[in-house]
């Protein structure tokens, strides 16, 4: 499988108009932000992210993914956090799950209770494990494209991407 990148690849995946459930998974997205825009992904409920090592930074933009209701995210290191939760309308739940490291743990705790419909922070493991605090030279900058083929007219209700090298014996549903 190809691994997608920051740019293009995710604005064509963003316009899918039917897609409720993204799965990025090992090596299945190459970048250190993933940032969900403004006006992407408009019946997304659910984003799992799982095992991508590059990835530094989650950021969700004003009026994207409006339909959002659960964020899991296991074996990542987040060093620049996860950033904007309080643009996620509908959302429910956010869990941080093993291995899960996070940059700014109180940013994130801070959105989460000044949500207007305050989602749910599951810490999987012990706070002192997660929590990164302030990492230094934490920027992420510069965006990839990649070309794929436009297939935004196509039916789609799930998306799991992964490589060969993924196995997670924990995954609800499969892939």
């Amino acid at each position: 499988m190809n691994q997608l990148k920051e740019g293009k690849t995710m604005e064509i995946l963003g316009a899918l108009p039917n897609l409720m459930h993204l799965r990025l998974s090992r090596a299945s997205y190459v970048g250190k932000e993933l940032v969900l825009r403004e006006g992407a992904f408009p019946c997304l409920r659910e984003l799992v992210v799982w095992g991508l090592d590059q990835l530094r930074k989650l950021r969700f933009e004003e009026g994207a993914s409006p339909q959002m209701e659960s964020i899991g995210i296991n074996y990542c290191r987040l060093e620049s956090g996860i950033i904007g939760v309080n643009h996620l309308p509908r959302l429910k739940e956010i869990s941080l799950g093993y291995e899960c490291k996070v940059a700014r743990l109180d940013m994130l705790e801070e959105e989460v209770n000044s949500h207007p419909n305050p989602p749910v922070l599951r810490l999987r493991e012990d706070r002192s494990d997660i929590d990164l605090g302030e990492v230094q030279g934490a920027s992420v900058e510069g965006e990839a494209t990649e070309s794929v083929p436009d297939h935004a007219g196509e039916d789609s209700q799930a998306i799991a991407l992964t490589t060969s090298e993924a196995v997670n014996p924990n995954s609800e549903g499969g892939n």
